[in-house]
């Protein structure tokens, strides 16, 4: 699979989305709680489609059950759910470049933080922080093109 880059995002593509610490991974259920999880090809729920949203430098990211990538809410340490499809700027992403790298960082609309892996274990927390030096590493993501 190779590694996509920002171009990458501008139409419909199913992705992988993976941080330089753990895959971040869900469950099926609207509301459920985004974790960090051991990637695992036979989960539909790790497998995640890049849209834009038209008219807009925007994505939305929805996994294989037809759930979207959302912040709880815009406070810091917000936790990171998936919803039901909506308009509203919770599910609402910029994919920012990282310089001299192949990976991006995923900054939410509404609140302005990033997707963030909260520590190295299996089934981590996945919340919404400011960029921070301390975490950086665990701010930064791939996304990689899938070929069927």
């Amino acid at each position: 699979m190779p590694t996509g880059s920002r171009s990458d995002v501008g139409a419909s593509s199913t992705a992988g989305l993976h941080t330089r610490v753990a895959g971040s991974y869900t469950s099926s259920s609207s509301g459920a709680e985004i974790r960090a999880q051991t990637d695992n090809n036979t989960w539909t729920t790790q497998n995640w489609i890049v849209e834009p949203v038209s008219g807009t430098r925007y994505i939305r990211l929805k996994n294989g059950s037809g759930k979207y990538l959302a912040v709880q809410n815009t406070s810091e340490n917000a936790k990171l759910i998936i919803a039901d499809a909506s308009s509203s700027a919770n599910q609402r992403w910029i994919s920012e470049p990282v310089a001299a790298s192949n990976d991006v960082r995923l900054r939410n609309v509404a609140s302005g933080r990033y997707v963030t892996v909260v520590d190295n274990n299996d089934f981590a927390q996945v919340l919404s922080q400011t960029l921070n030096s301390a975490n950086w590493s665990t701010q930064r993501w791939k996304i990689l093109k899938q070929t069927f």
